[in-house]
């Protein structure tokens, strides 16, 4: 307050209202003088607590004991679900042999939880509120801007339209008046040779009539019958013309040629980081099922299961019918195989027609607008599992083969910079850049074929490192290296990375199915054959630079830890993953393998041995040559008796 405008009086006393309160009753929550202590306290002593003025509310006001008022209850009994008890109920017959635990202990860690959360609700919370607040303002703010570049867009579209109908016109005009043209020479051709003939006839005309009325003998003696070349008549050629025969405008079929609106949908999406959630467990990070819906299907046992959308949920099980749900459980239809055989799989298209595999025909079959139409009839095997994709670059067991079944299940990609997809895009489907390689082996023997199932691992993203170096400054975490950025797992800008991460995981799966399916068409190219035939089927898909999500023991006890492996991957036992020759360790760094090795030197010594390599820059070959690693044998030994 400014002294100059204002003026504070002290604390006066609650009694006498004159002298200045020195002391506090922390339970009356009274100001009273020294004087009027006495007076205070003066009905029963217990049920007061003078203290000085300073220290007022440090009192804990302790629940009374219904038993033996009145004595404060100081005390907790284990064995009678954490009542309060004092003093004497711990020595009545009633609590003999009872854990007792001091109130004051508990009041001081529910303190502490109290604290915590009050600081999770003010800076992780509140500011969750606010932050969705701005944006919905911001939203229903920009809404008119944003529907009036819908409506441009079809404006656009429409303009479009007009243009290229305006060019289909002209160009229709345009045809029209070269057939008239052609029409028009047709005629013209006719015309001419016609009044040839009709000149010749004059001519004949003219000259029989002289010859009637002359006299000489000699011209009459020598007329020849001419009118075999003039009995047939002369030709009409009728030209029809063209005709334009319009079709008939289908306004739902022209509307959905124009283009479509997609339907207004609204979908909430669950905080990672909201106050249930803070402390996320492990199986929810790991992608933990969920219940959506229970429906009685009425098949025992319920053997298949799949959908599109929750409008459209297909079930079967040892009978020839397939029955479509909606998500509440009202049957929507029942169709049944063509064989009357039980349907072994089933899986749904983008289309949203099912498809179904009946091993005993041998067949894969689409069902259509409730007709079944054979896709496929298979010689020597039968078909079993199906898996619908949408390019067909995997084949369905390859995914069985992938860490994580090839999916990251809490990938976001709206957490992937707009610059870092730009850079991916071009790069789909190959190798990349730097000492990346694919490499050429034949397999001769699967040592253990329950790890070849279930071998791999992971990736990394760097979206939103200005937002944890952000973290880092507001949270005071401090690290040795400016490359070490870093953030609280549990806050949302380490939410926002792992999300991040798990999209760039998901992009190098497809990446790799991508260029699996290159490899199989050109060995199969090459060799005349198919890539079934070749046995190129996938042994395992292993990623490395990424962070998950693990249980592990340190210090002897269990903990539920998120584990980084830079350039490296898991070694899990029984499923050890081959070790590739530059993830095995360096012994040489890429400037000394420089300096060392003659790459015309590594090329002969590989050659010799059988090995051809194809690289863009020479340096990579001594970057990567066998001299710049760790013996392999002796890593894959170390990995060995390392279990």
């Amino acid at each position: 307050m400014d002294p100059r405008s204002t003026a504070q009086d002290v604390h006066r006393c609650d009694l006498c209202e004159t002298a200045i309160a020195q002391s506090y009753c922390d339970f009356c929550h009274v100001n009273p003088c020294k004087p009027c202590i006495g007076e205070h306290i003066s009905d029963e002593y217990e049920t007061h607590k003078i203290v000085r003025f300073q220290n007022r509310r440090s009192t804990l006001i302790y629940p009374k004991c219904m038993t033996h008022t009145p004595k404060n209850c100081e005390l907790q009994c284990k064995n009678c679900d954490n009542i309060f008890v004092c003093s004497s109920c711990t020595a009545s017959e009633q609590h003999r042999g009872h854990i007792f635990v001091e109130v004051l202990e508990v009041y001081k860690t529910k303190k502490e939880v109290i604290e915590n959360d009050a600081e999770k609700l003010q800076n992780l919370i509140s500011p969750k509120y606010e932050e969705t607040a701005l944006e919905l303002d911001n939203q229903i703010a920009n809404l008119d801007e944003e529907y009036k570049k819908l409506i441009t867009v079809i404006s656009k579209q429409g303009e479009q339209w007009h243009r290229e109908m305006d060019i289909v016109i002209n160009k229709m005009k345009t045809e029209i008046g070269e057939i008239k043209e052609k029409h028009r020479d047709i005629l013209q051709k006719h015309l001419k040779e016609i009044k040839q003939i009709q000149s010749l006839t004059n001519k004949t005309i003219l000259a029989m009539r002289e010859m009637k009325v002359s006299r000489e003998v000699t011209p009459t003696i020598e007329y020849s019958y001419k009118m075999s070349e003039f009995n047939k008549l002369p030709p009409r050629i009728k030209v029809t013309l063209p005709t334009f025969i319009p079709k008939l405008i289908d306004c739902e079929q022209l509307k959905s040629l124009f283009g479509q609106i997609t339907p207004l949908s609204s979908v909430t999406e669950e905080d990672i980081s909201s106050i249930n959630q803070l402390n996320t467990s492990v199986k929810e990070l790991l992608g933990k099922p969920e219940l959506v819906a229970a429906l009685k299907t009425g098949f025992v046992p319920l053997v298949n299961v799949t959908c599109l959308n929750e409008d459209r949920i297909w079930a079967s099980g040892w009978t020839k019918e397939m029955k479509c749900f909606n998500i509440n459980g009202s049957l929507h239809k029942t169709n049944t195989t063509r064989s009357g055989n039980w349907p072994r799989d089933l899986a749904v298209n983008r289309d949203g027609n099912l498809i179904y595999t009946d091993n005993e025909s041998n067949t894969v079959n689409l069902l259509k607008m409730g007709q079944a139409e054979e896709l496929i009839r298979l010689q020597g095997w039968k078909p079993n599992k199906l898996c619908v994709t949408s390019t067909g670059y995997a084949w369905a067991e390859d995914k069985e083969h992938c860490e994580e079944y090839g999916r990251m299940l809490q990938a976001d990609h709206g957490k992937v910079s707009s610059r870092a997809k730009k850079r991916g895009l071009p790069q789909l489907g190959t190798l990349g850049a730097s000492n990346h390689y694919a490499e050429i082996q034949v397999v001769d023997e699967i040592y253990n074929k329950f790890a070849a199932k279930k071998m791999a691992s992971s990736v990394r993203d760097r979206y939103a490192l200005v937002a944890m170096e952000k973290a880092m400054k507001r949270d005071n975490i401090n690290v040795n290296d400016r490359q070490l950025v870093c953030a609280k797992i549990y806050f949302p800008e380490g939410q926002d990375y792992l999300k991040g991460m798990e999209a760039a995981a998901n992009y190098a799966w497809v990446n790799r199915s991508s260029m699996t399916f290159l490899c199989r068409q050109a060995f199969a190219k090459m060799f005349d054959s198919t890539a079934d035939d070749l046995d190129m089927f996938m042994i395992y898909d292993v990623s490395h630079n990424i962070a998950k999500v693990e249980e592990h023991f340190v210090d002897g006890k269990q903990k539920t830890l998120l584990v980084h492996r830079k350039g490296s991957t898991r070694a899990f036992p029984p499923h050890h993953p081959l070790i590739p020759v530059d993830y095995q360790g360096r012994v040489l760094s890429r400037a000394k393998s420089r300096r060392n090795l003659d790459y015309t030197e590594v090329l002969s010594a590989l050659e010799e041995k059988g090995i051809s390599i194809r690289v863009a820059s020479p340096k990579l070959v001594m970057e990567e040559a066998p001299e710049s690693y760790k013996n392999v044998t002796d890593v894959v030994d170390t990995c060995k008796y390392r279990q």
